[in-house]
Formats: structure tokens, sequence, C-alpha cells
């Protein structure tokens, strides 16, 4: 009876599918645990409306539930179906995200939440829930970045995961209106994030690249109302502008419009300058971001970075220059112009692009696209290990003035050795080295000085730089014609003809370059006062590129001649095979023949061979002092005629 009226009851309400689960669970018992069943239902309204309830509400929602992972507790809400729901905890999977779990649509059984099968957790700070609850609030924009604010003031201390979920929130504005100068504070405020907890978000979330890219959205999109904008927090600053050709920062934050053309030497003079963005010839609009710190720059191998620039550009511009005033106080070679390139699917990671040009202690970087720009204080010169290329270059830069003052040494003790021809041009070669070493040094240090000292010094250099391979060609030729005898002729007016080759044809293009591009030497683009632009590649490049080519011809020749000769007796065979050797290693170096490493390097972009030519092309003065001094009969006989004379007293 009672079984009956209970059915009758549930017939009334059948219309709606849930009924049909408390009938089901009826019906499956025994006719005497039903009756028990019943009874206790209707004795106990209150059971009964809660179980119709219930199972009415688990058809538009998933109730809210707790699974434990680790001994870790993570507490879903509940979720109308077809939702996803994020735990109080972040709950992340083997890759590293976040996992939201979906409530799933059953019209039998009853909304429920997908399975999972682990949550890893990330350690979490004291801010890890507030930021969670606001990626899954439903409160306004202006809301979540009023609260964001609040939080990322306090960046110091977060934990990875924080910055993974403040990357999130930032994630969504990128798709709604928001007010720019509280976003930038919140950039600012991240940027205090410590960097090794940056780094770990980064490696593990992705998380600064994705608010580096973030920002430049909402940069793009709610830059466009405003001609022009000035947003200065202290981690970050923010310039819009319209009809400018860039702008200037100084080291007391003061901002300078750029609003007519300027040349780079104008620049040097200006006091404090920190950075400057400039864009000549056109005056343009753009939207820049300057981050003051490195943090949210993240790569594998950790650089600084100077003042780095985000640069949006409403206009089509073909180039752009960044001017800094590096703080490190390292050398130039330490320096590299770079942009970053963002990682999605990996890391982003700093792309070297170019060497800076120098205008005394500011550096320039030139650009012909838009993305993050900076200055890199390196711990390479686009390879690797630094340090240790810094080590062989000194050495080798040692080894070089060592064998050069020998050759001096060797000529001002024993007159007999440099009344020799072949002598006297080895001698006029080390002028040229030592002089140009000297140059180099001198070039560096005077750049932005004076306009007149830097062009002066530029021309000096060009032309012993000219001069220099002159000379390899010269005594080349001298060698070739020494130990092959193709060359047949009077040897009278050899050093004659060998200065008018050497200090002569290189004067022709330094006078033309001078005389109608004199600017050119004080662009500073390689760092020097030294051509640049076209009159470094007519003037400079090629001439060597010349002299190169027919040095390698040379060297062919003097390879075929030495090795394809019918053979000899074997009795002095390997003997004249030493003496051959000998003679290619030489002529390997006299001929510049290394300048093929530095050519293959640029085009291979090999580590490898940028190490080869460096040792090769550095140590090219010690070789020729231990070919012409040690390895020469004569001049050893004098050292040890000079030796014996002095120690016997």
């Amino acid at each position: 009876m009672l079984l009956t009226i209970f059915l009758l009851a549930l017939t009334i309400l059948q219309s709606n599918n849930q009924t049909h689960l408390i009938r089901r669970d009826v019906l499956n018992c025994k006719k005497k645990d039903q009756t028990i069943v019943l009874q206790d239902l209707i004795w106990n309204p209150q059971k009964l409306i809660s179980i119709v309830l219930g199972r009415l509400r688990s058809f538009y929602f998933c109730v809210n539930s707790d699974t434990t992972f680790n001994n870790v507790t993570y507490k879903w809400p509940t979720t109308y179906v077809t939702s996803y729901a994020s735990s109080d905890i972040p709950c992340l999977s083997t890759n590293r995200e976040i996992v939201k779990r979906l409530c799933k649509e059953d019209n039998i059984n009853g909304a429920s939440f997908e399975k999972i099968e682990n949550c890893l957790t990330s350690p979490s700070s004291n801010y890890t829930e507030k930021l969670n609850d606001l990626l899954n609030s439903n409160i306004s924009i202006t809301d979540i970045v009023s609260k964001l604010i609040t939080v990322t003031e306090n960046a110091e201390s977060f934990k990875p995961i924080d910055l993974f979920l403040v990357s999130s929130i930032i994630d969504k504005f990128v798709y709604e209106s928001t007010n720019l100068s509280s976003i930038t504070t919140v950039i600012s405020n991240v940027i205090n994030t410590r960097t090794e907890i940056s780094e770990e978000s980064q490696r593990n979330y992705n998380a600064t690249d994705q608010i580096l890219y973030s920002f430049d959205l909402i940069l793009e999109r709610e830059g466009k109302p405003y001609e022009d904008l000035e947003i200065k927090e202290s981690n970050l600053f923010v310039k819009i502008f319209t009809g400018l050709h860039g702008f200037i920062f100084k080291d007391n934050n003061e901002i300078i419009e750029i609003e007519e053309d300027m040349d780079f030497m104008s620049f040097a003079k200006i006091p404090q300058l920190s950075a400057a963005i400039y864009i000549p010839n056109v005056k343009a609009r753009a939207t820049v971001s300057l981050f003051l710190k490195d943090t949210l720059f993240n790569e594998n191998k950790r650089r600084n970075i100077a003042n780095n620039f985000g640069v949006i550009l409403s206009d089509n511009i073909e180039q752009i220059y960044l001017i800094f005033k590096p703080a490190d106080g390292l050398g130039t070679y330490r320096h590299s112009c770079g942009f970053w390139n963002y990682g999605f699917a990996k890391r982003g990671n700093w792309k070297l692009e170019s060497r800076p040009k120098y205008l005394g202690v500011l550096q320039i970087c030139e650009y012909s696209h838009v993305t993050h720009f900076g200055l890199l204080v390196i711990d390479e010169d686009f390879i690797e290990d630094s340090d240790i290329l810094s080590v062989i270059s000194s050495i080798e830069i040692g080894l070089s003035l060592f064998g050069i003052l020998g050759i001096f040494l060797t000529g001002a003790v024993f007159k007999t050795w440099r009344e020799n021809i072949g002598n006297k041009i080895l001698i006029h070669y080390g002028i040229v080295s030592l002089v140009q070493i000297v140059l180099l040094y001198v070039s560096e240090k005077v750049l932005g000085a004076e306009s007149w000292i830097c062009i002066l010094t530029g021309v000096l250099l060009h032309y012993t730089v000219l001069s220099q391979f002159c000379w390899m060609l010269v005594i080349g030729l001298l060698q070739y014609k020494r130990y092959i005898q193709v060359f047949v002729g009077n040897s009278r007016w050899v050093l004659i003809k060998a200065c008018f080759v050497s200090y002569g044809i290189p004067a022709f293009p330094v006078m033309i370059l001078f005389g109608f591009f004199s600017d050119t030497y004080v662009d500073g683009r390689v760092g020097l006062c030294y051509p640049t632009g076209n009159g470094l590649i007519y003037g400079v490049l090629l001439p060597i590129g010349i002299i190169v080519t027919v040095n390698i011809l040379i060297f062919s020749r003097i390879i075929f001649e030495l090795f394809c000769k019918p053979k000899i007796n074997s009795s002095v065979e390997d003997e004249v095979l030493i003496l051959r050797l000998r003679l290619v290693l030489l002529m390997f170096f006299m001929l510049g023949i290394t300048w093929v490493f530095g050519f293959a390097a640029q085009i291979f972009e090999s580590d490898f061979l940028i190490y080869l030519f460096l040792i090769t092309s550095s140590i090219q003065g010690f070789m020729i002092f231990v070919f012409f001094i040690v390895f020469n009969k004569n001049a050893r006989k004098m050292y040890v005629y000079l030796w014996n004379k002095y120690s016997c007293r």
C-alpha cells in the first residue's frame, strides 16, 4: 500500500526526468526493503525533499567536491554543466598547465566532474589563492585590475606559480578594454619579482614571455586613441608620441622630445643621457615601452641587459636607432645589439643582431624591424665563452707584439741582418703593424671627440690597414720568387718598388674617401674612427678582397709547385719536405689566407671557425718572427755569437 501511494506521488512529478532516479532506486530494492525505505522517506519529509532537490540540481550543475593528491586537498566549486572549474589551490598537469575540470552533462545519471588522475602542486605563497580567485572571478575588469595592483605590490614574495597566475590574468585583459596606466603599474610591480623566481616561472610556465606578449597587445590596442601619452613607473616607462623623431631619457628621469633630425655627434654632447630612441628622416607615431630592469627577459643563459625598449610603430619606418649609455663599465667587446624573440612552444631568447656603433661613452644599435630591443652586456661576442676568448685574444696580441719587437731588436743589434733587402722589407711590415695596433687603441678612445681628431685618426688607421695588406702581398711575392723561382728579374730596385706598392697604392683609396666622404670616418658604426657604410665597402673591403684573392691564387700556385714536382732523391726527401711544409705554413700566414676562416664563419655561423680565424689572424707578427728569426740559420748564428761574446767575459 505504501509503495503504491509513493509511486502515485512520483507519477504526478513524472514530467521531470529527475523523479525516475528516485523511482529506480526504490524499485531496485526488494519489497521488504522498499517498504523500509519508503517509510523512512514518508516520516522524514525533509529527507525526501533533500533527495529530490539534490537530484533536480544534479542535472544542471556539478556540486562542490574535494579531491586529494599527495596529501593536498583541492576544493572544486559548484559549476554549471559544460563549464570548467578551477580548484582553490592550482592543480597542475604534468605539462605544468593549470587543470580545469569540466562539468559533464548526463540526463540519466546526473552531472559530474570529469575525472583527473593526479595534481601537481607548485609551492604557493600567501598570494596564490588571491590570484587564483582573481583569475576565476566574474567581477568587472576594472575591479580585477585594482585588486591585482594591490597584490602585485608584494611581488618580491611571489612564488613561480604566482607569476604564472598573473600572466593568465593579464592575458584576459588582452580581450577587454582596460586602463593603460593601471596595466603599466601592474607590469612595473611584477618586475620586482626576484630573478630566480622569474626564471623558474618562465622555465615551467612560460609566464614572463606571456606577460611581455600580452602587454604589447594591450599597448597596441589601448594606445590608439592617444596622440601623446606619458606614463612613468618605478621599473617601466611608456611613451606614446606623434609627429616626433623620438625622445631622450636622461639619468634624472627627464624626458626630452626630439622634434628635428639630429646627427649622432649631437647625442654624445647631451649631458646625463641614459637612453634614447631615434627615428631619422621622418616624424612618426610610435608607442614605446622602456623597461628599466630585465626581470621579464629570461632565457637559458642569463645576460645583463641595458635599458630595454619595446617599440610599436604605426607608420612604415625603415630605420630605428636605439642609443644607450652602458652602466657596466665593461669594454666594448662585451656589447652587442639584440632583440627579443618571443618563445611560445619554447623559451624566449635574445637574438644577437649586430655590433653597436660607438660615440664616446654612447653605444648605438640600428634596427629595421620592431620588437623588444636591447644593448646586451653578454658573455659572448656572437659565440659562447667570451672570457676564454678575451684571454686568447690578449695572449695573441701579446705574442704579435713580442714578434714585431723581436724583429726590431734583431735589426737594431745586427747591422748585417738589417742591410739585407728582404729583412728591410720585414722591418717596414713590422712598423706598419705596430702603428696599426696603436691606432686601433687610439681610434676607440677619440671616438666622440672633436670631429677633425676622429677623421685624422680614422684616415691613418685606414691607411695602415691597406698598407699592411700590401706589404703582405709584397713579402708573399718575394718568398714565391725565392723558393719557386717563377718570377725572374732585376732585384736592384726591389725595396723601392715594394715601398711604392705598399705606401703609394693605399694612399689612393684613402685620399678619395677622405676628399669626398670624410664624414664616414666619424660615424662610429664599427666602434672606431673608421670608414663605415659604402666607405667601408669600397674603401676597405674591396681593396682587401682584391689583395686576398691575388694572395689565394699565389698560395695555390705555391702548393702546386711544391708538391707536384717529380720526386727527388730519397736521402734528402724528408728534409726537403719539412722545408716545403715550413714555407707553406709561412705563406699561409703572410698572405692573409686566415681571412678565409673569417668569411666562412660569417656565412656558416660557426663558433669553431670564429675561434680559428681569431687565433690564426692575431698571431701573424709572432709567426713572422718565428720563421724569419728563429728558423733562420744566419739569424740564429748571430744571436749565438752575441751570447758567446758577452757570456764569456
